[in-house]
């Protein structure tokens, strides 16, 4: 690897010791810059590669329990030394007066402090991930979810009790609450310089589609300016709600106009690097009539007769109808769909990018300026060796 040539700057370090300096270099002392820059590259390698292969997933859930927390205060030992002052009147031999003023610790007199812990408000999703909201979020799900059940939680308090109140969902789908979470992950195939090779586009030349991002709980799943668009986003967002956890998948439907082609799907595809090992995205154009003129799909899964009987579906559509194609593919992903286990491509060898690569050369080459002045500077040298002569 290319970031390892670095070690060829030990190598002169050791070499310049010990043509110039070999009096004041002793033999152990060769062997720290290479010892030190081992780690430093080591460490720059391990981290620029963490860099390049840390992606980011979202998670479909639905929202199950919200709590409010009461503020409340407890007390709490002393952090802190509190002192106090005192004057004292004393008389010198000679009579005369003065005021004599000492510091000491006051703090046994009040031995505890008040923390006061404010308000806070929370919903925990069927993932078992937890968020705060507002207290207006809150209301909201008491509200949509018919509940607000109070919950004493005996706190051993000062002078405010501080108590809760959940929220639990009704099990109903209509007040089912849609929401999306990130998650890292590694993601090698992003990094590979070799195997997939997807090609570098430019989102602005293809109009290609980032990301939605997450809004309030939830992210827009369906994208494009085409009729029905929200209905059928609703309803993609209830699917990777209800699919998200069962079978760890996320869906988009991402529609493109009538100056769109195949290869936009592909540019998409490049530009999403395969998409995230979760996702199974739809990705097609219509022309100005509403007709399906292509369709695509991205995902890793292992099932690819799921990502054809997807994709032949929409193209056998006479009209575009985005609700119902969004529930049947829903249906065959609930039934067919198998997430890629990333694992399968801890096989691919990551390069260090190449601003990573010069950056370790030039802090290794700090690094063993810094160790030849301390180790030509420092007291060990060949004239400090202990005698072994025998008198």
């Amino acid at each position: 690897m290319i970031i390892w040539g670095a070690m060829a700057v030990p190598v002169v370090t050791a070499l310049v010791l010990l043509g110039w300096f070999r009096h004041k270099t002793v033999a152990w002392e060769f062997l720290i810059p290479f010892a030190v820059s081992i780690v430093c590259i080591g460490l720059f390698k391990w981290g620029a590669e963490k860099h390049e292969t840390t992606d980011t997933e979202n998670w479909g859930g639905w929202g199950a329990v919200a709590e409010y927390y009461e503020r409340w205060d407890e007390e709490v030992p002393c952090s802190h030394v509190k002192y106090c002052t005192r004057s004292v009147t004393r008389t010198r031999s000679d009579g005369t007066t003065y005021s004599d003023t000492k510091q000491y610790d006051c703090g046994r007199l009040d031995p505890y402090d008040v923390d006061d812990h404010p308000a806070y408000w929370r919903v925990t999703d069927s993932n078992g991930e937890t968020q705060r909201i507002s207290s207006t979020k809150f209301e909201w799900f008491a509200t949509r979810w018919g509940e607000r059940r109070f919950v004493d939680l005996n706190r051993n308090y000062h002078l405010i009790d501080g108590d809760k109140y959940v929220a639990n969902w009704d099990r109903d789908d209509v007040t089912l609450v849609p929401i999306t979470t990130k998650h890292t992950y590694e993601n090698r195939v992003q990094a590979a310089s070799s195997v997939f090779n997807f090609e570098e586009v430019d989102p602005t030349v293809w109009g290609l589609y980032e990301y939605p991002s997450i809004s309030g709980l939830d992210q827009r799943a369906v994208l494009g300016a085409v009729r029905d668009a929200d209905k059928a986003d609703t309803r993609l967002r209830f699917w990777n709600a209800k699919l998200g956890a069962v079978k760890q998948v996320k869906m988009f439907l991402l529609v493109f106009g009538p100056e769109s082609t195949l290869e936009t799907g592909l540019a998409q595809e490049n530009y999403f690097k395969g998409g995230n090992k979760n996702e199974f995205i739809l990705t097609l154009g219509v022309d100005a009539t509403g007709n399906v003129t292509w369709a695509h799909v991205i995902s890793w899964t292992e099932e690819d007769r799921l990502k054809i009987d997807v994709r032949e579906y929409a193209l056998d559509q006479d009209k575009l109808d985005l609700v119902d194609l969004v529930e049947y593919m829903a249906a065959e992903v609930h039934k067919n769909f198998e997430r890629k286990e990333f694992e399968d491509f801890s096989y691919l060898m990551v390069e260090p990018p190449l601003w990573s690569v010069l950056l370790s050369y030039f802090l290794t080459i700090l690094i063993n300026i810094g160790l030849s002045a301390w180790i030509v500077m420092n007291r060990h040298s060949e004239y400090t060796r202990p005698s072994w002569r025998t008198y």
